[in-house]
Formats: structure tokens, sequence, C-alpha cells
């Protein structure tokens, strides 16, 4: 079945939208999630299961299409070093990128703190800057650095791993069996936040690197698949990796349900290898069926929010606090609750809209845009918030 997804990539002319498609599924879904949280509904039994399923799939979905569009983009064996050379000015600039959009959400998050007459909060910017304080909602961006920079770094060693099945296979098992026995590892209180980030530390939200590179090798891999045309044995490879995968990732709900059992809580923080493989396993099936079954459906507003996806995600955080901070309602129903959800993404795509699209606007971004920067509120945001700081 896979090897219909490569054809269809292979063979298009045209840019395929099924990997944007899913983006957009996926930003909602982050949104919701996060709205949900965000008015206290974030354990609701009536959302239990489709917060369970957010929290599942939303960090594995965009981290494996990360490497997919790394690979694509970086990694094809048709860009020469001269040519990478180029492009490293990008890579570096799209990383520093993320760390900036880091600390905008970073700064938001404590601005009630700074309202306390013993708030010191030249120690709390410093560690915030240092990453040994990270906020909730920005945790998951610092593995995407980290890769940006692996490829700048060490882009030949990613390439070589990628190239091969097995080697992919057997790094993704040897960097998560190292960042398992290093997680259990104590070390001095003053070097807990650089574990936290690497492998992990009880009781702190990180998306540890070492334990989820498995998710962006394999989606690497997966571009290596695309990028590769009219080869049996990569589309023979790619189909047994994806049974593999699901097969695996589904003895242990078929075990629940014939002998009733109540199996062990997945976790993220550490993710323990069921939870990884259910993820990567959601997103090889999402991205079949989007394009086997729903590839003649264009899916306007999905695509549009999937090549935006990190517009989406600074302005939805950025209001999400904003009503917070000022209304702070609190929510009884899911009526509301949807109706408040709605408003965030109706919200968010105007803003991303006349700061992307907009022919009024086009003359002030190519006026005072820099590069990538590109959006008239991304440059206002850090205006304000160096105000905020002065």
């Amino acid at each position: 079945m896979l090897s219909y997804i490569i054809r269809s990539f292979t063979m298009s002319k045209t840019r395929n939208n099924s990997i944007d498609v899913l983006k957009g599924i996926t930003a909602l879904l982050m949104i919701l999630g996060h709205t949900a949280y965000f008015t206290g509904r974030g354990s609701d039994t009536t959302l239990a299961l489709i917060i369970g399923i957010i929290n599942l799939t939303t960090f594995s979905v965009f981290l494996f299409l990360s490497g997919t569009g790394m690979f694509l983009s970086y990694l094809r064996p048709d860009i020469s070093n001269e040519e990478f050379k180029a492009e490293k000015g990008k890579i570096t600039h799209k990383a520093l990128k993320l760390l900036l959009s880091y600390y905008l959400i970073a700064l938001i998050a404590i601005l009630p703190e700074t309202l306390s007459p013993s708030f010191d909060l030249l120690p709390k910017i410093i560690r915030i800057l240092l990453l040994i304080d990270i906020p909730s909602y920005v945790e998951f961006l610092i593995p995407f650095i980290f890769f940006y920079m692996l490829i700048y770094f060490l882009r030949p060693v990613i390439k070589s791993i990628t190239n091969s099945i097995i080697y992919t296979i057997i790094f993704s098992i040897l960097l998560y069996i190292v960042g398992t026995i290093y997680y259990s590892v104590d070390l001095p209180h003053e070097l807990i936040f650089i574990k936290s980030i690497l492998v992990g530390h009880s009781d702190w939200y990180r998306f540890p690197i070492l334990q989820y590179s498995s998710v962006f090798l394999l989606g690497a891999y997966f571009g290596k698949l695309i990028a590769y045309k009219d080869q049996a044995y990569e589309n023979r490879t790619k189909k047994i990796m994806t049974f593999i995968l699901f097969l695996v990732a589904s003895i242990p709900f078929i075990y629940q349900l014939i002998f009733n059992k109540n199996g062990a809580q997945l976790t993220r923080w550490p993710p323990d290898p069921m939870f990884l493989l259910l993820g990567i396993s959601y997103v090889t099936m999402m991205l079949f069926i989007l394009e086997k079954y729903l590839g003649k459906i264009k899916f306007r507003f999905l695509t549009f929010v999937g090549r935006n996806l990190f517009d989406y995600y600074i302005i939805h955080l950025v209001l999400l606090y904003l009503f917070k901070y000022t209304i702070n309602h609190s929510f009884s129903g899911n009526a509301d609750f949807l109706i408040y959800f709605c408003l965030i993404v109706i919200l968010g795509t105007l803003i991303v809209y006349f700061s992307n699209s907009h022919n009024v606007l086009s003359p002030l971004r190519e006026r005072f845009s820099l590069r990538s920067f590109d959006s008239v509120y991304f440059r206002i945001f850090y205006v304000g918030v160096g105000i905020w700081i002065v």
C-alpha cells in the first residue's frame, strides 16, 4: 500500500498535498488540545479519548514529517556538497527562528509572575534563555532546533544512516537504549536541565532527544523512499517496515481485547517503545489513507493550515494566553468549549491570512521582512516583548 504513496510522490509533477493535509489535521488537533488545557478541560472525561489521541500523535507526526522534509531539502543524493553549503544559511535561520519563538512564548507565559513585587525578573529570563526553565507548550520546539543543527554539522553521518533501513533501525534502537540508560543516572543538580533535554528526567516534561531520535530517523528514511524513483527494493522495504510497525504496535491491544487485561499506561516523557511505535504507525497509515482514498479531495483549508503550521503555532498560543490573561472565562460545557476552540482557529486563520497572503500587506512584507521572517505580526510581537522587558 505504501508503494502507492511513493508512486504518487515521484510520478506527480506538482506538489503532493497529503503531507500538508496531515500537518493541517495535526495542527488543528494540537490547537484543540491546548485549548482544552488552557480552559481547564484537559482532564474532562468526555474529551479523554480525543485528548489521548492528540497526546499520542501530535509530536510524533511533526517530528516524523520534519525528518521527511529535512531529507528532501538537505539530504537527497542529488544535492552536492557545494549546493548544501549554499543552503546552510537557511538551516541556521530556521533553527534561530524556532529558538526565538521559544523565547517569545516563554516570556509571554511568565507575564503573571512578573506582577509579583518579589519576582526577580533577570534570573528568570537568564534561566529561560539557557533552557533551564522551559514553560509548558514550548518544550517540543527544542528537539526540532537540535535536529536542524545536527543536519548542519553532521549531514554526511545522518545521510549515511538514513540511506539504509538497517542502519536507521540499528541507530534508532541504539540511541533509545543509551537514552534509557542515562535517564536513570543521577547527575549533579546543575546538569539536570541538560539531562532532561537529552534523555529526560523524572517529573520533568521534556521530549528527550535521544529516545525520540527514532521518529526523526524513520521520517528521514521515509523521505529517502520518496526521493528515489522506480526502485522495487525500496518499495518493498517500505511496505515491510510499515507492516512490522503496525503488527508490533497492535499486539498489546489485541492481547487486552482477548484477555481483558489492563495494559501499562503509555508514557511520552520519556516515551516507551509502544508510544513511539503507535505514533510512527499512525503517521504512515494516515499518509496512506489521505493519498490513496482521499487524494482527489482538495482539502484547501487543511492544506493552508499545514503550509502555515509555524504561524498557527505562534498565533494560537498568543491568543490563548491573551484570553487567559484578560477574560479567563471558565467553560462548563462542551458546546462553549468548542465555540471557543473555533474562535481561536478563525481568529488565527484571519491573522495568518492577512499577515502572509493579503495584497494590502504585501508591500509592507517586502519592505520590512528579513528572509523567512515574513510575517508582520511576528515582528510586531518581538517589538512588544522588547518594550515589555525594558
